[in-house]
């Protein structure tokens, strides 16, 4: 149906895309794989647990590792690394916090409007415009309008001579003709 478009050149929306989008509990899904893998080395503590460790290292199971082996016990371990593991981490928290530590995953700039969606993008992906299931689209770099194949920094400059021109034309052109 849409082929003619493609040979055109027209990109569609949603057309091979570069990212997911993400609910909160695929967000969670996510956070749980860490676990398993972590836990599959570190048998002693619980899921809980671990969620509060690897959220310590930034979500980097990876450095959680490296510094539970040079450890010379459990407890030396959270000791050394000032890990208090009493300390209640909410879902909300958490899922925030992981968010915030992993550059792939970003949250919808309409969640003050109730988004709860998250946006993953693949690896190598150079993804502008994103499509999120709230309706909201958006540039994902400067979470504006988006703005295909304009970089952020010249719409942003753009913008400025924007509003400067419209002041000098309040100040000049509307005002003094007001009685």
């Amino acid at each position: 149906m849409f082929d003619k478009f493609k040979v055109r050149g027209i990109k569609l929306p949603n057309d091979n895309l570069k990212y997911k989008i993400l609910s909160t509990d695929d967000v969670n899904e996510e956070i749980n794989k860490l676990v398993e893998k972590c836990l599959e080395v570190i048998e002693e503590v619980s899921p809980q647990n671990c969620q509060k460790m690897i959220c310590h290292f930034k979500w980097n199971c990876n450095k959680l590792l490296e510094k539970f082996y040079e450890a010379d016990s459990f407890v030396h371990f959270l000791k050394k690394n000032n890990i208090d593991l009493s300390v209640p981490l909410t879902s909300e928290a958490m899922i925030d916090s992981f968010i915030q530590s992993n550059p792939l995953y970003k949250w919808c700039p309409n969640k003050s409007n109730g988004c709860t969606f998250v946006v993953k993008m693949d690896d190598d992906s150079e993804v502008e415009e994103i499509a999120c299931q709230c309706g909201l689209t958006y540039c994902i770099q400067c979470y504006g309008i988006p703005h295909s194949p304009f970089p952020c920094i010249l719409i942003h400059e753009w913008t400025i001579q924007l509003d400067e021109f419209k002041n000098i034309y309040l100040h000049n052109v509307i005002w003094p003709q007001l009685p």
